[in-house]
């Protein structure tokens, strides 16, 4: 089997795939495939650099924090002690 093919089973799940619908299942696998078909042939593209730096960003590295990130996590956590907050009671 493809390397490909394979990925594209993996996504789309293979217990998925053996108990759908045929008629359903197959547009829905041949969509992932040809996706991870076009994205292997734009990375084919790319200087050898290049595809290192797009596979160490792949490789789990944490995306960057927004602007915004540290005034979301006190809002989601809530007033630290002491902080007086307009308009609580």
């Amino acid at each position: 089997m493809h390397p490909l093919a394979r990925k594209a089973l993996e996504l789309f799940g293979v217990v998925e795939f053996a108990n759908a619908n045929p008629q359903f299942a197959r547009p829905q696998f041949m969509k992932i495939y040809e996706q991870l078909i076009k994205r292997a042939e734009e990375e084919a593209l790319l200087p050898a650099g290049f595809k290192e730096e797009i596979e160490a960003l792949r490789g789990g590295h944490a995306a960057l924090p927004s602007p915004n990130a540290e005034k979301a996590r006190a809002m989601i956590e809530g007033p630290a002690k002491g902080v007086v907050v307009k308009g609580a009671r």
